[in-house]
């Protein structure tokens, strides 16, 4: 934690003074509490030029950032973010007239307060600040790896690593320009969001600029240098863009030789999204650039980042390594359009982002090669993420993030495995078209702005002309638990019952859904939205009752003894996802507290079958 004081320019917006005394009371930075999460909309950002000089070699880099920011009310203080930043000049200009700041770090996790000794008017405002830091050494904030005797750098913000590189207001909801300027060392190549637009040099260094980028929150920035190789190319013109997408591939030197698999397999990958979403890739140009030690892939507006083992591959590599390809980029480049053109407001519905993009990975990954059979297992994590779900302490897949410390929480199993199921369940529910036309909707309202899960919803809502589907999706997003949904037979048809799932020996509170249920017998699937504590439906096919049809639904159920028994006779028929259903509800149905199996003996001796044991047969 560091900051320096320093001296207060003699013009200190003296010509503000008279304007002061017509405006409202002044905030007071001594007497203001400390954010602990979320900033204020006292100070709004606009936009951002930042340059930086970065050598991957030494082990501080330097910036000059300015920021363009709008103050609701006159301040002697503004609040924004800088964790561990070595700030030698902090000052806000207006109309001109330059007064010097003080700035402090006032929390471990970066929220740095800007105080001066005259209040700021409301309005326009520009903050300067002249800084070093240092380079991290594992996958966070600006990193920098050591690889074959040559240092690299690159940038990786989120969650809240941005304010490790740069003075600004770290949060998804405020989404600007930035103007980016890196000077490197001779013979570096540099990356950032935009397009390079220019090259020089400049006092012994290369001087590397950028164009505008489009509005971006902080935590989508990237900025990479090294010596790097890279392999170029172009996504060919497709019926939603007319203009070919420059390409790249970037990565260390000692990868080279294995990079043009992912340039070329890249290409069909954007083209399937670019269809799906209806639009053209949102930014000006791709590139996908590799490091040896970031655990999994991060999506930064025009600027993929990934570790080596994702796109350094070739014809010959193994079949599992395709796979992880052809999902992970498809995840990653769906946050083009979904997470980067269309940014949460804040970070409690990040869930949404990493949720869709993990439902679009296997779907857009399988149509890149269905030959891999990618989507086979699309729902292991849902089903996974169910035993922690089931639990009493556990945590909704939505909840209140108050503090910065609770930000990275929402990257966890429900995150993604849970709230990846909700996302499939919805779109088999609603239907492949009707759903995607839900989603190109709030891309269209939302585009280059910020929305949350209602939006989402809402969209869904519309489209299918269901109201209540708004409710029902927040029921599983706002609510822990698992629902059990429990099937009977009866003389007319079937009856199926929703309760909360719980394990032997808990008890957790009553929980009511709306239960997107879709179940088949044979080959005829029957879906209704169960908003109740039961509903009744009626099939015309034969065969075995699969209460969990394509094994979207996130849910368990529960069978009469003589169902399960047709059920398991045909699992050899099941797909891949109903199988995991399947077995997911069998062993459940094992753990389950002692009354729900009663409870489905019990239904069907009342509908006139033979009482019976209806799990244990299964499971000697």
């Amino acid at each position: 934690m560091r900051h320096l004081l320093a001296a207060v320019s003699s013009l200190s917006l003296a010509i503000a003074a008279p304007a002061l005394a017509q405006e409202a009371p002044t905030a007071a930075a001594a007497d203001a509490p400390v954010p602990q999460g979320k900033l204020t909309d006292a100070a709004t950002p606009k936009s951002y030029r930042l340059d930086l000089t970065v050598d991957p070699a030494k082990e501080r880099f330097s910036g000059h950032v300015e920021i363009d920011v709008e103050l609701k009310a006159p301040s002697t203080f503004i609040d924004l973010h800088g964790r561990d930043l070595k700030v030698s000049r902090a000052a806000a200009t207006v109309g001109g007239k330059t007064v010097i700041g003080t700035r402090a770090q006032r929390t471990e996790s970066g929220l740095a307060r800007l105080t001066f000794p005259e209040a700021l008017p409301a309005g326009k405002v520009t903050l300067s600040f002249d800084y070093d830091a240092p380079f991290n050494t594992g996958p966070a904030g600006m990193f920098r790896v050591k690889v074959a005797d040559q240092w690299y750098s690159w940038t990786q913000f989120q969650s809240i690593d941005a304010r490790a590189a740069f003075p600004g207001f770290d949060e998804p909801g405020f989404k600007t320009p930035f103007e980016v300027t890196l000077r490197t060392p001779k013979g570096q190549t540099a990356v950032s969001n935009a397009p390079e637009t220019s090259t020089e040099e400049e006092g012994g260094l290369t001087v590397h600029r950028y164009a505008p980028t489009l509005p971006l929150p902080t935590y989508l920035v990237a900025m990479m240098v090294g010596p790097f190789a890279m392999v170029e190319g172009a996504v060919p013109p497709t019926p939603q863009r007319a203009t070919p997408l420059p390409l790249r591939i970037v990565t260390t030197k000692p990868n080279a030789a294995r990079i043009s698999y992912a340039l070329e397999n890249s290409k069909p990958i954007v083209s399937l999204l670019e269809s799906y979403f209806g639009q053209g890739f949102p930014y000006p140009k791709l590139d996908q650039i590799t490091t040896p030690i970031l655990p999994g892939a991060m999506e930064n507006a025009g600027a993929d980042l990934y570790n080596d083992s994702i796109l350094v591959l070739d014809e010959n590599s193994p079949v599992p390594t395709k796979r992880s390809f052809g999902m992970i980029v498809s995840h990653e480049l769906a946050h083009q359009w979904f997470g980067d053109l269309v940014t949460p407001a804040w970070w409690d519905d990040i869930w949404l982002n990493e949720s869709f993009a993990n439902w679009m990975g296997y779907r857009i990954g399988g149509e890149w090669r269905p030959d891999l059979n990618i989507g086979s297992g699309a729902n292991a994590e849902g089903f996974a993420a169910m035993n922690t779900d089931a639990l009493v302490a556990g945590r909704p897949i939505q909840q209140p993030i108050r503090t910065d410390a609770q930000v990275d929480a929402a990257f966890d199993t429900i995150t993604y495995g849970k709230g990846g199921h909700v996302v499939a369940m919805i779109a088999a529910f609603m239907g492949d078209e009707k759903f995607r036309d839900g989603v190109r909707a709030y891309m269209a309202k939302h585009r280059y702005g910020n929305a949350t899960s209602a939006d989402f919803f809402g969209a869904m809502a519309e489209v299918s002309g269901d109201p209540r589907l708004l409710p029902a999706m927040q029921s599983f997003t706002r609510q822990q638990g698992v629902p059990l949904v429990t099937f009977s037979k009866t003389k007319s048809g079937w009856t199926a019952k929703q309760s909360r799932y719980a394990r032997l020996g808990t008890t957790p509170p009553e929980t009511r859904w709306g239960v997107p249920l879709c179940a088949r017998q044979g080959t005829e699937r029957h879906c209704q939205l169960m908003d109740g504590a039961s509903t009744t439906l009626t099939f015309k096919g034969k065969g075995a009752v699969m209460p969990n049809a394509g094994g979207t639904g996130y849910y368990r159920f529960e069978l009469p003894s003589a169902e399960w028994d047709k059920l398991i006779a045909g699992a050899d028929r099941l797909s891949g996802n109903e199988a995991l259903a399947v077995a997911d509800s069998l062993k459940a149905s094992f753990q389950c507290r002692t009354g729900i199996g009663a409870a489905a003996g019990r239904a069907g001796e009342e509908a006139g079958e033979e009482p019976g044991q209806p799990r244990l047969r299964f499971r000697d």
